[in-house]
């Protein structure tokens, strides 16, 4: 893939992108569908490894058909993603609690595989792509980007979805609890594991207790297992995916080894400033409970690409007011609430965690399904 798009040399447009994961390109194939002059920017050639357990629920695969005209189907003919799985196992500390059905089936993809492919659909519609090229500042007056190969981008509109380092946020003059943003950011470590490394892998399994503030996973794809840790304990999370392995009885058969930081708990309520809008894990869009992020991904670079178009037809509304009334009316109450459950459970240690999961694990298992797979607890 080259470098840069042959569409133009112009280095002005109607909105720059920072960053191509799911929030990013979701924004970019709206936008540039509708006719918008977009570029995208990503420091990363694509396709490039992300750690991430690749999980897709039922609520991701509906705004996939929704925004991208791709149906699960489609998506398991082009073998994007793994077969239907209608159950999981929720165990504490490596012993099982109890087994759950879910109505709408879960998918399994890789990252590398998934975000290309929707990189390229956004290209057909129109998108500017730079790959390789890392952006190092941003003149947040007159919305102009510097490049590390000394490119100057100016965009009436700039999109962070630079994910939990991001450097658009970084930059930007709004006010938010810069304090809680680094006590809630936390660390994942993931590894890829040979199929035979497990016995029992009909099901996926998430494993709380086993960390102290966050929860271990067990996805099985199609010809190998992702086994990882994430959470905010910080400093000893390589240990901890150690004895996660021990643990399982899992030989270290591993093919690599990944770990990045997560936003896990600090969610930006609005996260727009004028006419920068923060995506994605940019903007700590990642469930505190569930730690689903692609599906928060892709539902807010929607909305930001909503929001964008909605200015430009009517000068009258900005796009950043609209973006952050959108976040705070379908996503925040959401985290909100989740973020009560997570310090009710992690406020018990030991056998009264396990007891406490022990007799909610029924109604737990209900309302799991409903937040999981529609994204919301409200009527909890």
């Amino acid at each position: 893939m080259e470098n840069r798009s042959e569409r133009s040399s112009d280095e002005s447009y109607d909105v720059v992108i920072v960053g191509g994961g799911p929030a990013g390109l979701t924004a970019g194939f709206l936008l540039a569908k509708n006719d918008l002059k977009v570029l995208l920017v990503d420091k990363s050639e694509f396709p490039r490894k992300k750690t991430c357990g690749g999980l897709l629920t039922h609520k991701n695969m509906m705004i996939i058909e929704k925004v991208f005209d791709r149906t699960a189907g489609e998506l398991r003919e082009k073998e994007m993603i793994s077969e239907a799985r209608y159950n999981y196992r929720m165990d504490y500390n490596g012993r099982k609690i109890r087994d759950f059905s879910l109505r709408e089936p879960m998918y399994f993809t890789e990252r590398e595989e998934y975000d290309d492919f929707f990189l390229k659909m956004a290209q057909e519609e129109g998108l500017d792509v730079y790959l390789r090229e890392k952006v190092v500042d941003i003149q947040v007056e007159t919305n102009t980007l510097e490049t590390e190969s000394g490119r100057s981008i100016q965009g009436n509109f700039i999109i962070g979805a630079d994910g939990v380092n991001s450097t658009v946020r970084k930059k930007m003059k709004t006010t938010f609890d810069e304090k809680r943003w680094d006590r809630y950011v936390g660390v994942a470590i993931q590894g890829r594991f040979d199929k035979g490394c497990l016995d029992d892998l009909d099901h996926h399994v998430l494993d709380f207790g086993f960390l102290e503030s966050g929860y271990g996973w067990i996805f099985p794809h199609k010809d190998h297992v992702k086994i990882g840790v994430g959470g905010l304990n910080k400093a000893g999370m390589r240990k901890f995916f150690n004895e996660f392995l021990e643990a399982r009885n899992v030989e270290k058969s591993v093919k690599n080894v990944n770990g990045s930081s997560i936003p896990f708990g600090c969610y930006i309520p609005d996260p727009a400033f004028n006419n920068i809008l923060l995506v994605g894990d940019a903007a700590g869009l990642m469930n505190p409970l569930t730690g689903e992020g692609i599906y928060y991904a892709h539902r807010s670079g929607e909305l930001a690409a909503s929001s964008i178009i909605k200015q430009i037809e009517n000068g009258s509304v900005s796009a950043g007011d609209l973006y952050g009334r959108a976040i705070q009316k379908e996503i925040i109450p959401d985290f909100d609430r989740a973020m009560l459950v997570r310090k009710l459970f992690w406020s018990t240690k030991g056998r009264s965690q396990r007891a406490l999961l022990d007799l909610f694990s029924p109604l737990l298992g209900k309302h799991m399904n409903m937040l999981i797979q529609k994204g919301t607890i409200l009527n909890w």
